[in-house]
């Protein structure tokens, strides 16, 4: 049985759909898999409750979460304020 591509607490992005907003969420919890493939438990900050989705509609996230760059305060994956002012 394959593993889960992502783990609890890992941020991701969700891709959308007709009735599915895309967008940054964080697994809340890993699920059996479904119909060969896994499920997750997701939560967006978008949103008051959690969505259950299927691996195939997440991808790893291309938010810069913690890198430092040279162009001061930016915000991290949620929107928050983060100080960048050392260079990778």
């Amino acid at each position: 049985m394959p593993v889960h591509k992502f783990k609890t607490g890992d941020k991701v992005f969700l891709e959308g759909s007709l009735n599915l907003p895309s967008g940054p969420c964080v697994i809340i919890r890993q699920l059996p898999e479904r119909d060969g493939e896994h499920e997750y438990q997701i939560k967006s900050n978008r949103e008051s409750h959690r969505r259950v989705v299927r691996e195939g509609q997440l991808s790893a996230t291309g938010a810069t979460v913690g890198k430092s760059t040279s162009f001061g305060t930016a915000l991290d994956f949620f929107g928050t304020a983060v100080n960048r002012s050392t260079t990778e």
